[in-house]
């Protein structure tokens, strides 16, 4: 891990090398002990930097993000290690690859794993919310990328207001509730994408200038819904009892 990061390092323009060092650094991070090395070698700040060198890098930028979702999902960063700029890094070659699966289901598990452990600025909050809403628009047929995106709206929503207010609209217009319901409905089989839209819900249901909103666009037939999927789970009935008490 140490001789990887350390090629990344010394040959930081050389994409050929890069390509093959991230792949490898994503590949050999499913070992935990390598991924908490990864972590503590400060390996999240150089993916960032190599997202920033090479942005329009579709590989690169690929394994890069999977190298943080993989080793920032299931690891805390170790004290003294910073993420801050990640999310930026991240956001940047979302915007630079809209269109490519592949890459978008990688910045998808990305932002969901920096959701659990970054602290975020405003604006990335604002900037990563309209990259998972853009996300699940253009590829929605991914049910991983659909899954990863669904997970770290539900944590943004809880983070910060500016992630609730941002909801409201969807890229190109239209509601982001709506969005996120249409999308649901592609995968009526999986009740963790109705429990993260009920997270949602009961997250900007505690906004007074957004309730109005929620409910012009019927929120309580989703919140119906999630309770259904959630019968045998108190704690997830609760949630979703509570938000509807709030839109009645």
């Amino acid at each position: 891990m140490s001789c990887v990061l350390s090629a990344v390092d010394l040959h930081a323009g050389r994409p050929e090398l890069l390509t093959e060092a991230f792949l490898l650094l994503f590949r050999v991070s499913e070992n935990t002990q390598a991924a908490q090395w990864f972590l503590e070698l400060n390996g999240v700040a150089q993916a960032g930097r190599t997202l920033r060198a090479f942005p329009d890098h579709q590989l690169i930028a690929t394994h890069a993000c999977r190298c943080i979702w993989r080793t920032l999902e299931a690891h805390e960063p170790p004290a003294g290690v910073c993420v801050w700029g990640i999310v930026e890094a991240v956001c940047m070659v979302a915007d630079a690859h809209p269109q490519d699966g592949a890459l978008m289901g990688a910045v998808c598990s990305a932002l969901q794993a920096l959701s659990l452990r970054a602290t975020f600025e405003d604006d990335d909050v604002e900037d990563a919310t309209l990259v998972l809403l853009r996300a699940i628009k253009e590829h929605s047929g991914q049910s991983t990328l659909v899954q990863h995106a669904f997970l770290a709206l539900a944590n943004l929503t809880h983070m910060s207001k500016v992630a609730c207010v941002r909801l409201l609209v969807a890229p190109g217009g239209g509601s982001g509730i709506v969005l996120m319901r249409e999308v649901r409905r592609q995968y009526p089989k999986d009740p963790q994408l109705s429990h993260n839209m009920a997270r949602v819900l009961a997250a900007m249901a505690k906004y007074d200038e957004v309730l109005g909103e929620l409910m012009s666009v019927q929120v309580q037939e989703d919140l119906e819904l999630s309770e259904a999927d959630c019968a045998s789970d108190e704690e997830k009935k609760m949630l979703v009892q509570q938000t509807l008490s709030k839109l009645r």
